[in-house]
């Protein structure tokens, strides 16, 4: 790219620090949706609420590396451009640095931080409960649409219930734990007559091991049993 026009350059690498800041505010927010629901559900990726946060981050990584001077003196441009001569590996550092600069705590009030960290954590807290009230919608429709089915497969709860403990052998030890404690708690509490698709206590434990499922492997984890 050497010899481009100066703007051109200047787009571009806009553009970089913009897409990489936009993947780092999508991590962010990643890992606090994976604590809630561990299979991040796909309602994560196309949230117009994570997405207008994650572009707003970008647009303020695009600004930076705008106006952040690699030989500047200035606390900002030290930061971001960590005097980085190369346009295109500034731009990149711009990008995955934003959150360092947008989560600044500039002074504390009434024994409150207050700054970029206030408005970042406040925006991040309401999109990712936009993420987490979507999920809950959709699966309380997939709950309410599939419950009569899972009593067409035979040993249902047995079945879904071994497959979460498997998936969850890829899980961190605390997650696994708490996981194979909800299965032994779920197993303990399964109905001791026979089942039956008309009985509320049989449906409701079939709801509880199909959400677990839905929590932790997702959907398709009951593709094959002909839960969709």
């Amino acid at each position: 790219m050497s010899g481009m026009p100066g703007w051109i350059t200047d787009l571009v690498c806009f553009g970089i620090a913009f897409l990489i800041a936009i993947v780092a505010i999508y991590v962010d927010c990643y890992q606090i949706v994976r604590k809630i629901i561990w299979s991040v559900p796909r309602q994560f990726y196309t949230s117009p609420a994570i997405l207008l946060l994650a572009a707003c981050g970008g647009l303020i990584a695009g600004i930076c590396y705008l106006f952040a001077d690699p030989r500047g003196d200035g606390y900002v441009s030290k930061l971001l451009t960590l005097s980085i001569e190369n346009p295109y590996l500034r731009a990149a550092n711009v990008g995955v640095l934003v959150l360092v600069l947008i989560r600044s705590r500039l002074f504390q009030l009434q024994g409150a931080d207050f700054g970029g960290e206030f408005f970042y954590s406040e925006a991040r807290v309401r999109a990712v409960a936009a993420v987490i009230l979507s999920w809950a919608q959709y699966r309380e429709t997939f709950l309410s649409r599939n419950i009569q089915s899972t009593f067409a497969v035979p040993d249902y709860a047995e079945k879904v219930l071994d497959r979460i403990a498997f998936v969850m052998k890829g899980a961190d030890d605390d997650h696994r734990r708490s996981v194979e404690s909800q299965i032994g708690e779920i197993r303990r509490d399964a109905p001791t007559t026979p089942r039956n698709a008309g009985d509320r206590v049989w449906q409701t434990y079939h709801r509880t091991v199909t959400s677990l499922a839905l929590t932790n492997c997702g959907a398709a984890a009951l593709k094959d049993l002909g839960v969709t």
